[in-house]
């Protein structure tokens, strides 16, 4: 697995604020529990959700470097996919069943990405959507 990809998967199952949260929208107060993407622009300088850790600069621009990458697009689309199937808890941290269950749900764009980025091209290539 590269090191990329699993900075995706590594954010999203709680381990750590690694890509910068890929948020497009963290839920707050009366809806932590409610899906944390709402936009699907990636944003690689805010965590998940409002309690999971601060995103470090260096893990801000391993986001950013991945986005603009010949992979990018697949990035993103991974980065969405998550963003959009993972929810805050109660506690506005990231919830790790839910972080799981995106990281089963988007095994097609992991995968996709992955294989862009270990230099396979992404099976038809980066359309950036």
């Amino acid at each position: 697995m590269s090191k990329a990809l699993l900075t995706v998967v590594s954010l999203w199952l709680g381990a750590a604020s690694v890509l910068g949260g890929c948020s497009s929208k963290a839920t707050t107060g009366s809806d932590a529990g409610a899906d944390a993407g709402g936009s699907t622009s990636v944003n690689c300088g805010t965590p998940n959700c409002p309690q999971d850790p601060a995103v470090t600069a260096a893990d801000k621009k391993s986001c950013e470097d991945s986005l603009s990458g010949s992979c990018g697009g697949l990035y993103g689309n991974a980065s969405e996919c998550l963003t959009g199937k993972t929810k805050c808890g109660t506690d506005g941290k990231t919830d790790l069943a839910s972080a799981l269950a995106a990281t089963n749900a988007c095994q097609a764009q992991i995968a996709a990405f992955q294989t862009c980025d270990n230099g396979d091209g992404g099976a038809g290539g980066d359309s950036g959507n």
